[in-house]
């Protein structure tokens, strides 16, 4: 490899964390009283679980997505399958009926290797995907991977790559494109 393109890439190393999750629900605000609103939202029976008193919450507004609001859950009916959500006191531009997403974040107890999203390569034509383990400027190594999932900015790997193994995260395509040649 160049020097030109060593500059150029970068190198992640493959760390183990915990998964993180995410479910979107729809909601409803069901009052606002001295600047602290309630909203009310269904969630999927499957999920329930996953729903304990004090969550935090991110609120978005339908109507307005650039205003995000931070609440928790304080309560769960589990015959009916609603959450109830408090906001923090403050500045609100809710009004009652007002339509909101919620999204519920929360660390899984199992632990995974986690990797840039952007590492991983996904080749159409093998229907694979692969990353590029970096040893040295002269030792790369093109391994096909196994994604659990991808959440944000973070792809969890099921197998292919273990913890502590470097990745090329940027330009790596060029690389890739040369070895298969």
């Amino acid at each position: 490899m160049s020097d030109t393109m060593l500059h150029r890439i970068t190198v992640d190393t493959a760390v183990c964390t915990p998964i993180v999750n995410v479910i979107q629900l729809r909601g409803q605000v069901a009052s606002v009283k001295k600047a602290q609103a309630i909203i009310m939202a269904k969630i999927p029976p499957a999920d329930l679980f996953h729903v304990n008193k004090g969550m935090t919450v991110t609120v978005f507004p339908v109507t307005t997505p650039q205003h995000i609001y931070e609440g928790h859950i304080t309560g769960i009916n589990a015959h009916t399958a609603q959450v109830s959500v408090h906001l923090q006191p403050g500045d609100t531009a809710l009004e009652a009926a007002m339509a909101t997403t919620l999204r519920l974040r929360w660390e899984d107890t199992n632990h995974m290797v986690a990797i840039p999203a952007q590492a991983v390569i996904y080749d159409k034509r093998k229907r694979k995907s692969f990353v590029m383990v970096f040893r040295d400027r002269y030792n790369i190594d093109k391994r096909q991977v196994w994604t659990f999932k991808s959440l944000d900015n973070t792809s969890y790997i099921s197998g292919g790559l273990d913890e502590g193994e470097k990745v090329v995260s940027t330009d790596q395509q060029l690389i890739y494109d040369a070895m298969d040649r």
